[in-house]
């Protein structure tokens, strides 16, 4: 693994921020209505079903047009990390 390898001090960090996060079972692509490609579809799906608030992405290439435009969205913020931290 990179972090392992790279920043062997962060480990015991990132195994606490894993302890609070929640996974969600996979979810049918089909339940996105958003017209993304069949690779993408699944992601906005988990997010419905765990009712999130933001979804984080680097991909603009698919997710830019919906980006910081929660009422097409039903509701979720997609947002580049960076924009969620700034």
């Amino acid at each position: 693994m990179n972090l392992e390898r790279k920043y062997p001090s962060s480990l015991n960090r990132l195994e606490a921020l894993l302890r609070t996060v929640r996974r969600v079972p996979d979810v049918a692509a089909d339940r996105c209505e958003l017209p993304l490609p069949e690779k993408d579809r699944p992601i906005i799906a988990a997010a419905q079903r765990c009712n999130a608030t933001h979804l984080l992405t680097g991909d603009r290439r698919h997710f830019g047009a919906y980006m910081n435009r929660p009422k097409e969205t039903m509701g979720i913020v997609i947002q580049t990390v960076a924009d969620f931290l700034s």
